[in-house]
C-alpha cells in the first residue's frame, strides 16, 4: 500500500471569514467575559436583559463583535 501526499493548504474565502468570525467570538469572550456568559444563557432566562438593558448603551464593543459575528454567519448560512 502506497501513501498519496494529501495537499491542505487550499483555502477558500469561506474558511477565512469563519475564521474571523470565529475570532469575533472569541474577542467579546476574552474582553467581556461575565457578560459573554450571561448572553449565553439568554435563551433560558431574562438575567441578560434586566442586568444590561437600562444600565449601558445599546452601541458598546461587546454588542459591537457580537453583531459581525452573528452578520457574517448570517450571510454565510443564507
Amino acid at each position: 500500500m502506497n501513501s498519496i501526499l494529501r495537499e491542505v493548504a487550499n483555502t477558500d474565502w469561506i474558511t477565512i471569514v469563519i475564521l474571523i468570525s470565529i475570532v469575533f467570538i472569541i474577542v467579546a469572550k476574552s474582553m467581556f467575559y461575565s457578560r459573554f456568559l450571561n448572553f449565553m444563557v439568554l435563551p433560558f432566562n431574562n438575567k441578560y436583559l434586566f442586568i444590561y438593558n437600562k444600565k449601558d448603551i445599546l452601541l458598546n464593543w461587546f454588542h459591537i463583535f457580537i453583531s459581525a459575528f452573528q452578520l457574517m454567519n448570517l450571510t454565510l448560512f443564507i
